[in-house]
Formats: C-alpha cells, sequence, structure tokens
C-alpha cells in the first residue's frame, strides 16, 4: 500500500490514479491530519508526497516525515514534495521565475527514475518556487534540470539520494503535460522493491524478525523518531539497525473530512 500525503492540492487524485494504475493500492491522507509515528504505523510501501500550495514549512507532516523515514521507508516528492525533500536535507527553497501550466523540455542523467526515458523529455510545470541546487548537500544528486538559456538559468527538476530511495522531482509526472509520466512512477516502484529486497536479503541472513530496518552509515539513528543526518554521503557501509514495534499510541486518530477515509481505520465519516 502507497500512503499519499495530500498537501491541498487539486492534482493529488491525478496523482492517485497514476498510483493506482502502476498497479498500487493507494491511500490519500491530509498531510496535516496525520503523524509521522502514524505514518509508520500502516508499514506503507512508499510514501509520495504531493504537490500543493506554500511552502515546505507548511506542508503538514512532510518534512519530518523525510528527516524520520528516509532510508527506511521509499520516499517520492512531486513539486512541493520535491521542496519538501530538499528543505529536509537542509537544502535553500527560493523563488523562481512563475511557471502554470507551462510545457517545459529537461535534461537527466538517466538514473533512478529517470531510467530508459529519453533525453530532451517535455513535463508539465507548476510552480513559483524551486529548490537553490548551491544550498543541496552531497548526499542529494541533482538528477534533473530545465534547459539553460541566457535569460533563464536552468531550474533544479529532480533531486535523488539513491542510497536511501529518496526522490524528487519539481514538475508533475501525472499531468497531461509530461511525456512518460507513468514510466516515472514504474521507476519509482522497480526503486522500491529493491529497497525491500535488499532489506529481506539481510534479514534472512540473519534470522530476521520481518520488523522494520533503515540502511543508514554508522552516524545515522538506531531508532525509529531520531532524526537522520541527511546530509551524510558516507552510506558506503550501512548498518542494520533492529527496531522494535512501535507502542500503540495513545493519541486521538486524525479526524477525516466528510466523505474522505480515516486514514487509520479506511472508513470514510459521513
Amino acid at each position: 500500500m502507497i500512503v499519499l500525503l495530500d498537501n491541498y492540492d487539486s492534482f493529488v487524485h491525478n496523482v492517485a490514479r497514476y498510483l493506482r494504475l502502476a498497479g498500487k493500492a493507494t491511500r490519500v491522507i491530509r498531510s496535516d491530519e496525520i503523524t509521522v509515528d502514524q505514518c509508520y504505523q500502516l508499514q506503507p510501501e512508499a510514501i509520495v508526497l504531493s504537490p500543493g500550495p506554500h511552502r515546505p514549512e507548511q506542508a503538514g507532516c512532510c518534512l519530518d516525515v523525510v528527516r524520520s523515514l528516509a532510508g527506511e521507508i521509499p520516499i517520492l516528492g512531486i513539486c512541493l514534495g520535491h521542496q519538501s525533500i530538499a528543505a529536509a536535507y537542509g537544502g535553500d527553497v527560493i523563488v523562481s521565475p512563475p511557471a502554470h501550466a507551462m510545457a517545459s523540455i529537461i535534461s537527466h542523467n538517466s538514473t533512478g527514475i529517470f531510467s530508459g526515458l529519453p533525453q530532451s523529455i517535455s513535463v508539465g510545470r507548476y510552480h513559483s518556487l524551486c529548490v537553490d541546487a548551491r544550498t543541496l548537500p552531497a548526499s542529494l544528486e541533482i538528477t534533473a534540470t530545465t534547459l539553460a538559456a541566457p535569460e533563464s538559468p536552468s531550474i533544479v527538476m529532480g533531486i535523488s539520494d539513491h542510497a536511501r530511495c529518496v526522490h524528487g522531482v519539481q514538475f508533475h509526472p501525472e499531468s497531461l503535460l509530461t511525456e512518460h509520466g507513468h514510466d516515472l512512477f514504474r521507476n519509482f516502484f522497480v526503486l522500491v522493491d529493491r529497497h525491500h529486497e535488499r532489506a529481506r536479503r539481510i534479514f534472512g541472513a540473519n534470522g530476521g524478525t520481518g520488523r522494520p530496518v533503515v540502511w543508514m552509515s554508522r552516524t545515522g539513528f538506531a531508532h525509529h523518531g531520531s532524526k537522520t543526518d541527511l546530509s551524510s554521503h558516507d552510506v558506503s557501509s550501512p548498518t542494520l539497525y533492529r527496531k522494535s514495534p512501535l507502542p500503540t499510541l495513545s493519541i486521538a486518530p486524525p479526524r477525516p473530512l466528510p466523505g474522505r477515509p480515516n486514514p487509520l481505520t479506511g472508513n470514510a465519516d459521513q
């Protein structure tokens, strides 16, 4: 199951449709109606951070999800979700020339979520903020940019922390303006499968208990709830940290809007 954190965006159900067309059961939950612990308890295959208005600091639990779960649960960020990933890693989000319903040609590095895609694809952009490439840590690779021109410098369109299976795109892969959007989602789920297969192999070798795992450097976190030093690029010697199951939460579950499913029960309030 995929958890799609909704940042109050009109495109979120288009994103959910693309995820379901990729064969993934998807639960849409407002990002300010669920906590990191509740996301963790749902044990999703991956978490997708949706587009939305405003800035990462106003994107509900998205920043904390990246800070606490990167490396453990694969994450894909779209537009505001992409900016939230960059901000969680210590990067700056700055004003960019407005690009609303604009088709732009991007160049990418043909790795990760862009694997097998042709160069110079057209993508749909809907944003007035962007990631400042100069502020990104070494652990975040820039995977795509717009094409630079004298009157228009290149803008970061994709970022990835391959070691932790965290990926972001500034554009909207679910937009009709974007070429190969379905392929991008399929590529993400190939990476998700590899991430989980790696964990299963290690558990088998160590008599695993089925508990969640996280791949980090030895300076990473060793228990759920800690914040990770995401700026570290040293994941060459990953340490497997076993984690105890989280205790049952005593807080009230988030209140769904009328007609929207409760993220913990799946039932809709009328």
